[in-house]
């Protein structure tokens, strides 16, 4: 169906009169597609002008088509958040393919795991070591209940040094789980979301 749309689309605008081509073409700066007309295939993208002085191609069959190729900028944006869809027009009465860029948000679920991994990585760096997902959930519990039970007793000091580094972190993972749901919730309601704020990565 798509290819039938595209090939209504060619043959009617090679139903009217191609712009001219400026010669001589501009052979280093310039590149081109090429269109056959009578299938609406693109027989080729991105080549060179194949006359090296860029003059006018001599036998050029009728169904075939020179199309200069422009393109819009890519837009800046997170590959976390979003995808980028990249869309080729032929527009043959004007001799161009124009190539237009656009970022598509992910699905939820996309970027939920893409924020899962945003916060693995947190944990990675603030510990200075990988965790699996039930390391990193024994940590935050194991954490709380030695806030709770460990520093309410008169352990030895390095003991209490230690359980004072380890509740630091785990207090740290604690602001990296808020922001992890934050930021769940911020894609469950199509949000701007900044995939690298607001974690924590490093002991201040």
């Amino acid at each position: 169906m798509k290819k039938s749309l595209a090939l209504l689309a060619i043959t009617i605008a090679a139903c009217v009169a191609l712009a001219d081509i400026t010669y001589p073409v501009d052979v280093e700066n310039t590149r081109w597609a090429i269109i056959d007309t009578n299938t609406a295939e693109i027989i080729a993208r991105n080549r060179v002008w194949p006359r090296t002085d860029g003059g006018p191609i001599a036998g050029l069959a009728s169904n075939v088509v020179y199309l200069l190729e422009t393109k819009d900028a890519v837009p800046e944006y997170d590959y976390r958040v979003y995808s980028l869809q990249t869309v080729a027009t032929p527009n043959i009465p004007s001799n161009v393919m124009h190539t237009i860029h656009t970022a598509i948000r992910r699905p939820v679920a996309e970027i939920k795991d893409h924020i899962d991994n945003r916060e693995r990585e947190a944990y990675s760096k603030l510990l200075n070591g990988e965790l699996d997902r039930e390391d990193i959930i024994t940590r935050l519990l194991l954490g709380a209940l030695l806030n709770k039970e460990i520093l309410g007793q008169n352990p030895p000091a390095k003991v209490v040094a230690m359980a004072n580094t380890y509740i630091q972190q785990v207090t740290w993972m604690w602001n990296n789980r808020a922001t992890l749901v934050e930021k769940y919730e911020q894609a469950d309601n199509e949000e701007d979301l900044d995939m690298d704020a607001g974690w924590t990565e490093e002991i201040e």
